[in-house]
């Protein structure tokens, strides 16, 4: 029996598509993260949080909070949020405060930002201090408030401020990521991005 040109064509045709093939042994899908499972954990894990570091009743408590799952970073970030009233809004706006904190970990803040009406709170924040602190001195150097004091009385305070300050930034107390100080607008996009993704 003579073999047909077609068949001859076709046999040519397998050979070369199986030219350089080796067996392979077929893997399955690689495990994906349950991200319904990994929220609710999240929830129940930044619960536990909460009360455990702000018991109820805490007069340091945040006012608000929230919680993500983020899948990017297979973290549970929680989110608190604050709000110092002002008593007078022209000697200082009422303060906003938020940190970022890890609830699988129990560890932060990661961040801190701060907000008040003005754009920078921290400027804000620096000014009350240095008006109080500026007062509180004078009245112990001077026996007077600052504003009552003379001249030559508060350039001392100011002397005495500045030595006691020494040019020191206190920006991560209010504004940081990892514990350094950082611009507030940087630590308020850090905190948000984490929230959404």
């Amino acid at each position: 029996m003579k073999p047909s040109v077609l068949g001859l064509l076709c046999a040519a045709i397998c050979a070369v598509l199986s030219f350089g093939q080796t067996a392979t042994t077929k893997v399955g899908p690689t495990p994906k993260v349950d991200v319904w499972e990994r929220s609710k954990d999240c929830w129940e894990q930044a619960q536990k949080m909460m009360v455990s570091r702000w018991p109820a009743g805490s007069t340091q408590a945040p006012t608000n909070w929230s919680n993500h799952y983020s899948a990017r970073y297979d973290k549970c970030f929680v989110t608190t949020y604050d709000a110092v009233p002002s008593k007078d809004e022209k000697a200082f706006p009422t303060l906003y405060t938020k940190m970022l904190f890890d609830a699988f970990e129990r560890s932060g803040p990661l961040a801190r930002a701060c907000s008040t009406a003005h754009a920078d709170c921290v400027t804000e924040i620096k000014k009350v201090e240095g008006e109080e602190g500026l007062d509180e001195i004078s009245r112990n150097l001077n026996g007077k408030p600052y504003a009552n004091a003379s001249p030559a009385e508060q350039e001392a305070a100011r002397n005495v401020l500045n030595r006691l300050s020494d040019g020191g930034s206190h920006d991560s107390i209010w504004c940081a990521i990892d514990g350094k100080g950082v611009d507030c607008a940087k630590a308020e996009s850090f905190i948000s991005e984490r929230m959404r993704n």
